[in-house]
């Protein structure tokens, strides 16, 4: 075997690893995902590109991650929410003051735009075991589980819907960085100790 032959044969074998660590990366660890609806304004915009980490069990997320998810509402694409509900709890709408409660606690929510109304929607849900409650932060126009009350499953998503839970916003650059975890003091938003 020629010299340049060898260099070859050593080339493709490293772009077929590399392409194989990159599948797996993607699989199993770390999906880079692109904004593409204004569902989460102000938190995320259009183009916004997120990483999320594919190994953050459905069962470790908490009231406040914003998750990726195979869309459970037949648009065939991933779509990027806020978690507002996690099984056992019950999540209602609205309170006198316009909040949404979680177990009947009104939920201090510092993602929405100032003057948003938490939601034009009244309902109470309560989550069953391996689903979540998925709620977008621009409320008035967030295709989320309450546009989903009477369909099958009353809105909810199920855990094999998660893609990952979204890690850090890397571009653009001025917008770089993790994106704030949710506030202490929100029911279900710390891990059970």
């Amino acid at each position: 075997m020629t010299r340049g032959r060898r260099r070859l044969l050593v080339a493709v074998a490293a772009l077929l690893a590399l392409a194989l660590v990159i599948v797996l990366l993607d699989r199993y660890v770390v999906r880079a995902v692109v904004v593409s609806s204004t569902s989460m304004e102000p938190t995320l915009v259009v183009g916004d590109r997120l990483l999320v980490d594919r190994r953050a069990g459905p069962a470790s997320l908490r009231v406040g991650d914003v998750v990726v998810v195979d869309s459970p509402w037949g648009e065939g694409a991933e779509v990027v929410k806020r978690v507002l509900g996690i099984p056992g709890q019950t999540v209602a709408c609205c309170t006198d003051t316009g909040a949404v409660t979680i177990d009947g606690e009104p939920l201090a929510e510092p993602w929405l735009a100032a003057g948003l109304q938490p939601s034009a929607t009244t309902f109470s849900v309560t989550v069953t075991p391996e689903h979540l409650w998925l709620m977008g932060d621009a409320r008035d126009r967030s295709d989320d589980s309450r546009r989903h009350l009477g369909d099958p499953g009353g809105g909810l998503v199920g855990f094999d819907r998660v893609v990952g839970k979204v890690w850090v916003r890397y571009w653009p650059t001025q917008r770089l960085g993790q994106l704030a975890s949710a506030p202490s003091g929100i029911p279900g938003a710390m891990a059970d100790g």
